[in-house]
């Protein structure tokens, strides 16, 4: 993949699988930062040879980073800061 439409990510897709999320949905939610101070966002974007269906949907960040060992053909990483009115 080289990107994803607008609002393409928050539905399912065959383009990609979904993991569990902090609020434990397979589909990304985006940044919902409380309200005050701002809060750090860490986005990681990895390379692999493995196609979609080689991963189960809803693993966790520790169950993914297992079934990467030796399929990571790059990563980056970005980090935000976002607020909130």
């Amino acid at each position: 993949m080289t990107g994803f439409a607008e609002g393409e990510t928050s539905k399912p897709s065959p383009k990609y699988v979904g993991g569990k999320g902090t609020q434990g949905a397979a589909t990304y939610m985006g940044p919902c930062t409380p309200a005050g101070a701002p809060h750090h966002y860490t986005f990681t974007l990895i390379a692999t040879d493995l196609e979609p269906a080689e991963l189960p949907p809803g693993l966790t960040r520790d169950e993914l980073f297992a079934k990467l060992t030796g399929h990571t053909k790059g990563a980056t990483g970005l980090i935000g800061l976002f607020g909130s009115p």
